[in-house]
């Protein structure tokens, strides 16, 4: 009796790994977003004195116009992207995980409110060519949402074009929208 006992409660345990929902697993550390910290925070230096064109349409009004990258540049145009740590935001229980051969998506849980809405990494043989955030924040005075999209080259993971596109609705204003493409060359 009591060996079958403990068969019983022996198969219970080792067959509660497949009861475990993709919801509960949580990652403690993924080298993906290590690599991708590491690029983003590459990009402080590297972007510096290079010639950028910038073009920004606001509200269907369009202004384009070519400067050189400074630390400032770097600082106001890519803060969404440079004031996270992404191993720390997307290991924190918060995210699904998805891979595939070219591909690596993050998406908030349902269950979760804060935090950026999804991260998407495109690869080409395990170099990162492209990564993709999305955010929402809204509260009973405004909705913003903002689409950020760095192309990088494939040789030293620089940021060689961007858009960032977006919403912002306040109570009892208009929508506003924006987009905002440049093109970084050496």
């Amino acid at each position: 009796m009591n060996l079958r006992l403990i068969f019983i409660s022996l198969s219970c345990i080792l067959s509660l790994g497949s009861c475990i929902s993709e919801d509960e697993i949580i990652l403690k550390s993924d080298p993906l977003l290590a690599q991708i910290d590491s690029i983003l925070s590459a990009q402080k230096t590297g972007l510096l004195k290079k010639p950028i064109t910038k073009t920004a349409t606001i509200n269907q009004k369009t202004e384009k116009e070519t400067l050189t990258v400074d630390s400032a540049f770097i600082q106001s145009e890519f803060k969404t992207v440079l004031s996270k740590k992404y191993e720390q935001v997307f290991t924190n229980g918060g995210y699904i995980k998805n891979i595939s051969k070219n591909k690596a998506s993050y998406t908030r849980k349902k269950s979760e409110n804060a935090g950026p809405v999804s991260l998407e990494i495109i690869m080409n043989q395990s170099i990162i060519q492209q990564i993709s955030l999305v955010e929402k924040r809204d509260n009973f005075l405004y909705e913003t949402e903002t689409l950020i999209s760095l192309h990088l080259d494939s040789s030293d993971q620089l940021i060689e074009s961007y858009e960032i596109a977006g919403h912002q609705k306040i109570i009892t204003l208009d929508e506003s929208s924006y987009e905002i493409t440049g093109e970084i060359t050496n």
